[in-house]
């Protein structure tokens, strides 16, 4: 499976790139935003790796702006993280999701994962990264 969606932010200036794999083992969100957040022009790049039920096992978030800053964090899908250099985050423990402010993509995280019925509700904690500030 391939979806190739192009996403436009109706509430501010910013437009979306995004691109959704699924395979035999795992499901990838690839996306390029740009936009303008309290009156600051953006660029970002994030990769999202998940499991077939929607665990993310791996977040890559790049600036693309001439700071270029990076974070990525890898996951064992139970809520345990760690950074690039595989040391535990013990900050994140608990966390099953990311949310990444500039893209509505990541709200679908949790929805696919816990499949709750209609009117059914589940309090969440996740890797929460805002756009620009990283």
């Amino acid at each position: 499976m391939l979806r190739k969606i192009i996403w436009s932010n109706q509430a501010a200036t910013g437009l979306e790139h995004f691109y959704l794999r699924g395979g035999n083992d795992e499901i990838t969100a690839d996306g390029i935003v740009i936009g303008v957040e309290e009156n600051v022009a953006f660029r970002i790049r994030y990769k999202i790796s998940c499991d077939l039920r929607w665990h993310v096992r791996k977040v890559f978030v790049k600036s693309l702006d001439e700071d270029e800053q990076t974070i990525s964090f890898v996951s064992d899908g139970f809520g345990n993280w760690a950074n690039e250099s595989g040391n535990p985050v013990s900050d994140l423990k608990g966390c099953f999701d990311v949310d990444i402010t500039a893209t509505p993509f990541t709200n679908t995280l949790p929805i696919r994962r816990l499949s709750l019925i209609s009117g059914e509700s589940t309090e969440i904690k996740v890797v929460y990264f805002t756009i620009p500030e990283m």
